[in-house]
């Protein structure tokens, strides 16, 4: 499907085998903040299908196999290693590799969407609503989660690293990564909640919550914060 991989795709190829074991040290909070803000909204409906846009290893779906175990859940991810990492737990039904900007998702509609770390690594917020739109059944539910300006602070000047792009509606870093033997550079977006805000209203989605929380923390201690829109079409 790729002819070449992108800065995010050899970025999450290369970290898969220690991704787990990283965000446990990190005290990575995502998943259960996503999965306690959808779980009352689903449960005691008759049927459950989730997709997990950026899947990577499972961890958020792993939250809804142990609280849905009857759940039908689709996860689609760009990095085949993630990807791999994840089919070996079972925690998904089915699994393909996508890549949210450009290719097309495994047709639903699903009576949840989530997508938690996937919207810093794509510049246009509308790239991932357009799923949302297409395929979240009249009545489901979207979360997603995702690092915002607020966190611009912790993006200084590194080597050419750092921000390179500031506007009201996100600010655009560039990173340079070095865990693979070949650096390779990559951007992050971190766009404004108020922004994608009006992008779900403008495409008459509700939203029915925003919560600002403690993501995780680096390992110089900084705390990286995340917002949580949950959406309802």
């Amino acid at each position: 499907m790729f002819k070449t991989r992108s800065g995010p795709q050899r970025y999450f190829d290369g970290w898969a085998n220690a991704y787990d074991r990283d965000l446990a040290r990190y005290d990575y909070a995502v998943p259960e903040v996503v999965y306690d803000a959808l779980a009352p909204r689903l449960s005691g409906r008759q049927q459950q299908r989730l997709l997990d846009i950026g899947i990577g290893t499972g961890l958020s779906s792993t939250m809804f196999r142990l609280g849905f175990p009857d759940m039908h859940i689709t996860g689609v991810d760009a990095s085949q290693n993630m990807l791999d990492a994840c089919r070996i737990k079972g925690v998904a039904d089915r699994l393909f590799r996508c890549d949210v900007r450009h290719d097309l998702m495994p047709p639903g509609p699903y009576e949840a969407i989530i997508a938690a770390g996937v919207m810093e690594f794509v510049e246009h917020p509308e790239d991932v609503l357009d799923h949302i739109i297409r395929h979240l059944k009249t009545g489901g539910y979207a979360a997603l989660a995702f690092e915002t300006p607020a966190t611009s602070h912790l993006y200084g000047k590194r080597w050419f690293g750092g921000i390179v792009g500031q506007s009201p509606r996100s600010v655009t870093v560039r990173r340079v990564h070095s865990r693979l033997p070949v650096p390779h550079v990559y951007c992050k977006y971190l766009h404004a909640t108020a922004y994608v805000v009006q992008l779900c209203k403008s495409a008459g989605l509700e939203i029915v919550d925003t919560t600002r929380f403690e993501a995780y923390r680096r390992g110089n201690g900084d705390v990286v914060t995340h917002d949580l829109l949950i959406i309802r079409k």
